[in-house]
């Protein structure tokens, strides 16, 4: 196990009937709350938790610029123009079952980067992996985020295909 950070996010049965219901799932393993010591986390629950992270990027924080989405996201300067920087890809990987009641600590690394030529000019695709580790020091879920910052073609008209 990694160096885990001091912060732990419990898990909550609440949590997980809420997050199935947003995403229309149904299923009595994610919604029955009297049977909550019975209950397990959807597949991709974990990337709720990463917004009570407190570094998180994607977290709003009171005076600090936000990425966001959007056109003018909290007043965070659009990027220079032509440049797009899309989320490619997500990828999981489980290991354990997440339950309500357990305790997640998460880790965040940089992971490969790779690029490629595209029709508008050349694809730099990076990984930004985040593993959760329970509250007995499991390896529960490794979630594999893949963007895409596109570098545009140095003449118009041109392409890179």
């Amino acid at each position: 196990m990694a160096n885990l950070p001091p912060v732990q996010l419990l898990v909550e049965a609440v949590q997980i009937m809420l997050f199935a219901r947003a995403i229309g799932d149904a299923n009595p393993a994610y919604v029955d709350i009297a049977r909550a010591h019975e209950m397990v986390a959807p597949p991709t629950f974990t990337e709720t938790l990463q917004h009570f992270l407190p570094d998180y990027e994607f977290r709003p924080h009171p005076g600090r610029p936000w990425i966001g989405s959007g056109a003018a996201a909290t007043g965070t300067a659009p990027p220079p123009v032509g440049e797009t920087t899309l989320h490619a890809e997500q990828h999981f990987e489980y290991h354990v079952p997440v339950h309500p009641g357990d305790s997640l600590a998460a880790t965040t690394h940089p992971g490969r980067t790779w690029q490629k030529a595209g029709r508008s000019g050349t694809m730099h695709f990076f990984e930004r992996i985040t593993e959760f580790y329970n509250q007995d020091g499991e390896l529960a879920v490794v979630s594999r985020l893949v963007g895409v910052t596109i570098e545009p073609s140095s003449k118009p008209g041109q392409t890179n295909a």
